[in-house]
């Protein structure tokens, strides 16, 4: 029997490859370029992990920061965070100030603003960037007001109206609690009390004008007081803010 033939014809080294190599290189590169982009715009930096504590001062000088397009000169006992007193463009401003005549910070009173019982004095505002600038009685009507058990609410005390939750609310263990001051709606969320809400507080939100809102809370204990709360604030602010003459 002749030996078998040997197949010398070109290409017959030529190896195949799986087709599989292709599909699976861009698979591959698109999971890492989605995980590139979740890192970078999602993860939090080095600097957003570490919580900025408190951080009192006394000093009186006036800050410049600037919070949306408004412009304001706070004196640094009235800032919260150490950060903030290096002025500038910030996307929100800590302020607290103490009842009743919205004092700063004092070595005096460092025991009332470092305390946070029930009957604390302390006023805490927020100035915050915010651009959509939606009006307390729009956020009254469109938000909250849908989700309590009776829309006409009931009188309260302190010439509030006062409105309940309805349980499968967002909002459920908060009093809605509205009244006037003058023209002005004044809507107060307020914790209530309990065994896990010891020292409970009241909220209001509303827009500052020019891209820019402003919320504080004080404690529920001072709810007597919320209408001399809301024009000490909104004194306060005003005195803070710098206007340009064209």
């Amino acid at each position: 029997m002749p030996p078998p033939r040997r197949d010398t014809s070109f290409g017959t080294n030529i190896k195949e490859h799986s087709g599989w190599w292709a599909p699976l290189g861009i698979l591959a590169a698109v999971v890492l370029l989605s995980l590139f982009v979740l890192v970078y715009y999602f993860l939090p930096n080095p600097v957003a992990l570490i919580e900025e504590r408190p951080s009192p001062s006394t000093q009186i000088n006036r800050v410049t920061v600037r919070v949306g397009d408004m412009t304001f000169a706070i004196p640094a006992n009235y800032l919260v965070f150490a950060s903030a007193r290096k002025g500038g463009t910030r996307r929100e401003v800590d302020i607290a100030a103490s009842l009743p005549d919205f004092r700063g910070y004092s070595e005096a009173e460092r025991g009332l603003f470092s305390a946070s019982g029930p009957a604390s004095p302390i006023v805490h505002i927020k100035i915050r960037e915010d651009p959509y600038n939606v009006a307390e009685a729009a956020r009254f009507s469109r938000v909250y007001r849908g989700q309590v058990v009776d829309p006409r609410g009931s009188a309260g005390s302190y010439s509030l109206t006062q409105y309940q939750f309805r349980d499968d609310s967002g909002y459920r263990g908060e009093d809605l609690l509205v009244g006037r001051d003058g023209t002005a709606l004044v809507v107060l969320l307020c914790e209530r009390p309990g065994p896990y809400v010891p020292s409970p507080n009241c909220l209001r939100d509303y827009p500052l004008g020019s891209g820019a809102a402003l919320s504080y809370r004080f404690k529920r204990a001072h709810l007597g007081q919320w209408r001399d709360i809301a024009r000490g604030v909104a004194r306060l602010v005003a005195s803070f803010e710098v206007r340009y003459r064209p």
